[in-house]
């Protein structure tokens, strides 16, 4: 299954173990796209991962958890908050999370 398929049936640590590892394989399968097309791929990534390296994954993971003008993440961590954030911060890029940050702190 893919990851998104995945993420409403979140509620448990082997669910959330099971999301995990679809998002692993998912980014395994991009990776061997991308290999093979390198080309295609010089901005984003296959399956629309935008994150491809460890540490550019786990800063956007982060980013996750900070309060923005349309999210407001829980308080108490729970296995639905991990999954999220890690399916979300696969496809959006820093650079966007950071404007949209930047334009609603100045209101624009």
């Amino acid at each position: 299954m893919k990851p998104e398929d995945l993420l409403d049936l979140v509620n448990s640590r082997d669910s959330f173990i099971s999301f995990v590892r679809a998002l692993a394989s998912e980014r395994a399968d991009a990776m061997r796209i991308e290999g093979d097309n390198p080309n295609v791929y010089v901005v984003d990534g296959a399956h629309n991962w935008k994150n491809a390296d460890i540490a550019s994954y786990l800063y956007a993971c982060l980013d996750y958890f900070s309060h923005k003008p349309f999210h407001k993440p829980d308080s108490e961590p729970n296995w639905r908050m991990f999954a999220e954030s890690s399916i979300l911060e696969r496809s959006l890029s820093r650079q966007v999370q950071s404007m949209k940050s930047c334009i609603s702190d100045y209101g624009h």
